[in-house]
């Protein structure tokens, strides 16, 4: 995982981590990387959860 802190914060997962397909129609593509501007209660439980499920 990485966390960056440019213009905007960047977090992504790296090849260390399982990634999975999203599934749905867009099939095979993999949630690999965020960005965001500010962080709302929302946001913030959802990275929680991401990082909690790339480092289980």
């Amino acid at each position: 995982m990485t966390l960056r802190n440019d213009e905007r914060v960047n977090l992504a997962l790296t090849e260390k981590v399982e990634l999975t397909p999203a599934g749905g129609s867009d099939g095979s593509l993999m949630p690999a990387a965020w960005y965001f501007e500010t962080i709302d209660e929302a946001a913030e439980k959802r990275i929680a959860d991401i990082v909690r499920t790339a480092t289980s």
